[in-house]
């Protein structure tokens, strides 16, 4: 996303400890958010079968 890069992040400040914008979701380390698991939502909306990802050194 090009203008993501124009965004000055040391700006930005949303304050101390964890967020949540979705339950159940995914959390992002690096900005202690937790967001939409949207492959998870997308697989169980279409009826796939989620397989678990293998070490490929396995």
């Amino acid at each position: 996303m090009p203008w993501l890069q124009k965004l000055d992040i040391k700006n930005i400040d949303l304050g101390k400890g964890k967020r949540q914008v979705a339950a159940n979701g995914i959390l992002n380390k690096k900005y202690q958010i937790t967001v939409p698991n949207l492959q998870k939502e997308i697989s169980d909306k279409m009826g796939l079968l989620r397989v678990p990802s293998r070490n490929v050194n396995d």
